[in-house]
């Protein structure tokens, strides 16, 4: 999982100017009136990709890494993140708004973040499908090598 809950920001080409409450965003617009959260899901093939960006992310930022910056949630890839995952390692995600009684559905292993708008309550149910269950193994091993 990579989940914006707790994780830093860095420097954003989403600003947030404090004198006119404006939230602009690259991809998605205006929100200042949006409520709800932004979500960005990548392909499970593309995580090697965004490991390595986070890797060079942390030693550009002189952070040491100790185990998996995804599962760790040690980053949160904004526009400028997103735009060099783009050109650096040809790697596109799905980008988009959360609204009131939607349900978002994220494949086995498949890397994401979250940014609240609003205050929100987050309910997750875990399902394994057949064909991901040997996905559902090689990420509850690397948990478990984690902790």
């Amino acid at each position: 999982d990579y989940d914006d809950s707790d994780g830093e920001e860095g420097d954003s080409d989403e600003e947030e100017s404090p004198a006119s409450d404006s939230l602009q965003d690259d991809e998605l617009g205006e929100l200042s009136s949006q409520h709800g959260a932004i979500w960005d899901i990548y392909r499970w093939e593309d995580s090697d990709a965004i490991l390595q960006l986070l890797h060079e992310v942390a030693r550009e930022r002189d952070i040491e890494i100790t185990s998996n910056p995804i599962h760790d949630q040690l980053f949160y890839l904004d526009a400028s993140l997103r735009r060099r995952l783009r050109v650096k390692y040809g790697v596109h995600g799905w980008r988009f708004i959360q609204r009131h009684g939607d349900a978002i559905f994220i494949p086995a292993g498949c890397p994401h973040q979250v940014r609240n708008l609003s205050s929100c309550v987050k309910v997750a149910l875990d399902f394994v499908s057949p064909e991901n269950a040997h996905r559902c193994v090689s990420l509850t091993e690397q948990f478990a090598k984690a902790a």
